[in-house]
């Protein structure tokens, strides 16, 4: 897999397990100067995953769901997927101790990537909260292709809305 943006990635180790990641002093620097650490807090109802917040977000498991959406700005079925994803996770947001929505940038976020086997986009991966995983959270599913994605989406709409 050959990416269009050069990136440098500087990382002492990834460790995969089926599933499972952890990363230890990692960290992502752009040459084209994008920011690629941290992650908005609030301001909006999904945030960008980079390293630094995806190794936090395993360190200090708080939400009961995770969802990734994996995919890129060139992308056409990922751009016609973000509205339903941006609508679901606005309509989640009350929820927001139970589940958190990411977005994963396939071309920026390449440990992110590779630590989950994503080779093709769009993509989306739900993390349960798990006290026995040794990261806090485990890989409940993985679903390609827009249509998948979506009925997916309304599934996790409708639990996390029944369980109030």
């Amino acid at each position: 897999m050959k990416l269009n943006r050069p990136l440098c990635i500087t990382m002492l180790s990834i460790v995969t397990m089926v599933g499972r990641v952890s990363f230890s002093e990692s960290d992502v620097i752009d040459r084209h100067n994008r920011k690629t650490q941290g992650h908005p807090e609030a301001t909006s109802d999904t945030s960008d995953l980079t390293i630094k917040a995806y190794t936090e977000l395993l360190k200090e498991p708080k939400e009961e769901m995770v969802v990734l959406k994996f995919s890129a700005t060139w992308c056409g079925p990922c751009q016609k997927l973000n509205p339903f994803f941006k609508k679901t996770a606005k309509n989640l947001a009350k929820y927001k101790n139970k589940i958190k929505f990411y977005e994963v940038d396939y071309e920026e976020q390449v440990a992110i990537v590779k630590a989950y086997q994503i080779t093709s986009i769009p993509a989306l991966i739900v993390l349960r909260k798990s006290k026995t995983a040794p990261y806090g959270y485990e890989k409940e599913s993985i679903i390609f292709n827009v249509d998948p994605i979506k009925k997916a989406l309304l599934d996790i709409e409708k639990k996390v809305s029944q369980a109030e």
